[in-house]
């Protein structure tokens, strides 16, 4: 049975050298999560779920990984963000998606993302 609405799965680079890279991987996918939102897709971000989490707390690397893979079962689609290629995580959400058949949106591919999405409008 489908959705009302599909549950689309932000991924992209969170980590990297020093604060200033994360933040500026987190206002990118804060962009993507902003469009999705004025197109009226729901979706996840791990990227504002967790947002500078590394800083607060004394928590693994791992649960975050694990909790936003415990989540990313749940969506429907994966809308990538720019810079995938060199993010070791996104690489292993993209094969996880592919193993399961969840369809996946590259940064050049927002019309097709929404043209996907007009299936649930239209059922």
């Amino acid at each position: 049975m489908k959705r009302k609405s599909p549950l689309v799965y932000i991924a992209g680079p969170y980590s990297g050298p020093d604060f200033l890279t994360i933040d500026q991987n987190i206002n990118v996918a804060r962009e993507a999560a902003k469009w999705l939102c004025d197109n009226r897709i729901y979706f996840f971000c791990p990227h504002l779920n967790s947002a500078h989490f590394e800083a607060f707390t004394q928590v693994p690397k791992a649960y975050w990984l694990d909790l936003d893979l415990e989540i990313m079962y749940a969506c429907d689609a994966l809308f990538i963000l720019p810079g995938w290629l060199d993010s070791s995580g996104t690489m292993d959400e993209i094969g996880i998606a592919t193993d399961r058949g969840i369809p996946i949106f590259y940064p050049h591919q927002r019309a097709e993302l929404l043209a996907w999405r007009s299936q649930y409008l239209d059922a």
